[in-house]
């Protein structure tokens, strides 16, 4: 019988078999390979995934321009254009309807798209868009906005349009998405 590293056992030419060095490099390598494979599976998917979300997000974008464009544009007592350093735009104040969160990013890149036209203002609140006589400041309007579904085609969205606390329309927008293409197909007015 063998020593004590064998426990027991009978020695045997595998026992006496030194590790071949080009063994553990292939083992090595192979670690080496597959955590390499695992972090290019992880970039991919999470660029894939980042795609998906730019997507989700251009398309949240466009649908809260269309919406804003279409109110000030279908507004039947006008918003009044403010003057302003970049020019003479009407004030619109955008809320999410029952607490929907509107992300800094959507926020930006829709002022982004309207400023030239419109001076787009993002609340936290509803009562920030509102002086102490119940009117939006200067002269505006106030959007609030519910949630904006990134998988349907055809979708309704909740809203309600306000130029002061006594002044309030309630509506369903309906739009329909051909990718990114966003258009208002409809609304429903519910005063």
């Amino acid at each position: 019988m063998g020593g004590g590293s064998n426990r027991g056992r009978d020695r045997t030419a595998l026992d006496e078999m030194v590790p071949c060095r080009s063994f553990e490099r292939m083992q090595a390598a192979r670690s080496a390979w597959f955590g390499v494979t695992g972090v290019l599976v992880a970039v991919t998917a999470t660029a894939c995934g980042d795609a998906a979300e730019s997507e989700v997000v251009e398309r949240v974008v466009d649908t809260y321009e269309v919406a804003v464009r279409a109110f000030v544009r279908d507004d039947p007592t006008p918003v009044t254009a403010v003057s302003s350093p970049g020019g003479s735009r009407p004030v619109v104040y955008v809320v999410g309807l029952d607490g929907v969160s509107i992300g800094p990013r959507i926020q930006a890149d829709v002022v982004r798209r309207v400023v030239d036209d419109i001076d787009l203002r993002f609340a936290d609140d509803r009562d920030e868009a509102f002086d102490r006589k119940g009117v939006v400041h200067d002269d505006g309007a106030l959007i609030e906005l519910g949630s904006i579904p990134d998988d349907e085609d055809r979708f309704e969205v909740e809203a309600v349009w306000q130029r002061s606390t006594d002044e309030r329309r309630e509506l369903t927008v309906r739009f329909e998405a051909d990718g990114s293409d966003v258009t208002v197909t409809g609304t429903s007015v519910f005063d």
